[in-house]
């Protein structure tokens, strides 16, 4: 196994196929959903699934702008997270509550962050460890 050192390109592909990995595996949920649930589950995939791609964007841009040095503060860093968590939160209380989206199928499509986080880290990691471009 040959292993290649980071370049500076290296950590700008890593969101990129991840957050494509997460929209491919929320596409992936919703589809299988809607076929073994109906569509009342598919329509609640693909709001949990929009809520895991947005949460994603969303992650990944405050992260580089800590990583980048744009946020300098641990406190600004927990205000942005605390908000975030808060308005996530937000979000799946109005579309359980208020437009009575189906309960499971939200889960499933708020799943989708966590098989294309896993699955996008398995295939950048696969990538760098052979030498490909990734």
């Amino acid at each position: 196994m040959k292993t290649t050192a980071l370049t500076s390109e290296a950590p700008a592909r890593a969101p990129r196929w991840l957050g494509l990995s997460v929209v491919v595996s929320a596409i992936l949920v919703t589809t299988v959903a809607g076929a073994v649930g109906g569509l009342d589950v598919g329509l609640g995939a693909l709001a949990g699934g929009s809520v895991s791609v947005a949460n994603y964007y969303v992650l990944s841009w405050t992260m580089g702008r800590i990583i980048h040095g744009t946020t300098r503060s641990k406190v600004q860093a927990s205000v942005i997270f605390g908000f975030k968590l808060v308005a996530i939160g937000f979000v799946v209380w109005v579309l359980l509550a208020r437009l009575d989206v189906h309960a499971v199928g939200l889960l499933a499509g708020l799943s989708a962050i966590v098989i294309g986080v896993l699955v996008g880290g398995a295939l950048v990691g696969t990538s760098r460890s052979s030498g490909g471009e990734g």
